[in-house]
């Protein structure tokens, strides 16, 4: 019986302990590179073969909130950064700022992606929003601003796979259409249209208890002398707060469950003796 009462006791704990670390997903994939040489090339530019300043891509999960990256050109102005953050302040959301400026002959690039998980507390049969502004300037030769966004359904694109695929510097969007389909995406962009702002409304029906991501990516491009100023951020909105971020679910509450479960086990092994 005291063998049957501990296994039954760990098992439950593991589980606990399993369940918590892998449902606490956040991930953030940030990029800002130089390329050179670039020239006109169908109506646009063409840039490359060579990287000056490669990838720097960083990814996180668990309870990290933030990430940034910078390249810089070894010889010229050209220059580019990317962060991403979650904003405590309104539910977890993210919040992206992109910059990239060049000098001419080189391209400058910036974007940043996050990944969050999400879950609704509310009724049954809501029609969640989710709204997203990029806010942002183009200026100069062959510039530009984009973003991205989706929700997605836990179900479709489970907690691990998340994980492991911004651990390894991928995001989801990928898949879209092909691995599985999101519960609603859109994305939007400009070219050199100075000081503009960019908005996008995503929906999906939700019930209580609904494990949804927000994944949302920003970003822009500088080609031979312009600057793209993603600066002024894109920013993220639901249109209830019936929701709660996997983010303000710590990690080490899971080891106090676990502590916990292996309290009861020596209180079982007690009574017993």
């Amino acid at each position: 019986m005291k063998t049957a009462v501990r296994l039954i006791t760990m098992a439950v704990a593991l589980s606990l302990f399993s369940a918590l670390a892998a449902a606490a997903p956040f991930g953030a994939i940030a990029g800002a590179r130089i390329t050179e040489p670039c020239s006109p090339s169908g109506g646009g530019y063409s840039c490359g073969p060579g990287i000056t300043n490669p990838d720097k891509d960083e990814a996180f999960s668990s309870g990290v909130t933030s990430v940034s990256v910078s390249a810089q050109h070894p010889m010229a102005a050209s220059s580019s950064s990317a962060a991403g953050m979650l904003d405590p302040g309104n539910l977890y959301l993210p919040v992206l700022t992109a910059y990239a400026a060049s000098v001419e002959g080189d391209g400058a690039f910036a974007e940043v992606e996050t990944i969050n998980l999400y879950t609704y507390t509310g009724p049954d049969n809501f029609l969640l929003e989710l709204t997203g502004v990029f806010h942002g300037t183009t200026t100069g030769v062959a510039t530009s601003m984009y973003g991205s966004a989706a929700l997605i359904s836990v179900d479709d694109y489970d907690a691990m796979t998340a994980m492991d695929d911004f651990d390894n510097g991928y995001g989801p969007a990928g898949c879209f259409g092909e691995c599985f389909q999101p519960l609603d995406n859109d994305s939007v962009s400009t070219t050199n249209g100075g000081e503009e702002t960019l908005d996008i409304t995503l929906m999906t029906e939700v019930d209580n208890g609904d494990q949804f991501y927000v994944w949302a990516k920003f970003g822009g491009a500088s080609v031979g002398g312009g600057e793209f100023d993603g600066l002024s951020t894109a920013t993220f909105s639901l249109n209830t707060t019936n929701v709660v971020s996997a983010a303000v679910v710590p990690l080490p509450g899971a080891v106090w469950l676990l502590l916990g479960a292996c309290g009861g086990l020596l209180g079982c092994r007690r009574r017993a003796i």
